[in-house]
């Protein structure tokens, strides 16, 4: 593991600043931190490993491969059992895609004369969703069904490790921008990631 510096920057102008009513001191944290999150799940997700964290799909190796624009039962079934069966049984184990595959894959029946849907939706309250018995993850950093693509992760998640190194820091740059009546706002925090074991999560890649 190395780690690589990661921030977000928004720049504010001074009158704003010194408008009392808007309540910027509880605001602007949370606005930079989801702004900080959305960055940081990109990474994870697809970083190229070199001056950045290196994302799972990055590492990911093809489980399965599909049409350019189709998914099939077959095509997921057959993904998680590219996945060793140590992994697979893992409570760990989970899929994970675009929200915009997720209702492709609403939209798919069992097959074979047989209509019921593969999702299905949790019958415990606050309990998950599945796909095939496995609980799914949206994220919309995975790239969408299409030609090249990977769009669907299956595996165990534990073997994905995310490093940080102490916290995230918050600077304020009173002077840097005050020449266009502006004061800089910067998140950064030091943070790396590595699928440690590549036969862990597997995708599906499309032709």
């Amino acid at each position: 593991f190395s780690d690589f510096n990661v921030a977000t920057q928004v720049k504010l102008s001074v009158q704003l600043i010194q408008d009392e009513r808007v309540g910027l001191q509880g605001v602007l944290p949370e606005l930079l931190g989801e702004r900080h999150g959305r960055k940081l799940n990109a990474l994870f997700t697809t970083g190229a490993g070199t001056t950045e964290p290196t994302g799972f799909v990055t590492d990911a190796t093809t489980g399965e491969n599909a049409g350019a624009s189709a998914i099939t039962r077959a095509n997921i079934i057959d993904l998680m059992h590219s996945v060793d069966i140590a992994y697979r049984n893992n409570p760990a184990a989970a899929f994970m895609m675009n929200d915009s595959t997720v209702a492709y894959i609403k939209k798919l029946s069992i097959g074979s004369g047989d209509d019921r849907p593969l999702w299905s939706p949790s019958m415990r309250e606050g309990g998950p969703a599945t796909l095939e018995g496995k609980p799914y993850f949206v994220n919309n950093d995975m790239a969408a069904i299409g030609t090249g693509n990977k769009s669907v992760a299956f595996g165990d998640w534990s073997k994905y490790i995310i490093r940080r190194v102490g916290g995230d820091v918050l600077v304020r740059l009173n002077e840097r921008y005050m020449d266009e009546l502006e004061v800089g706002f910067i998140l950064y925090g030091r943070y790396d990631g590595k699928l440690i074991n590549t036969a862990a999560i597997k995708v599906i890649e499309h032709a």
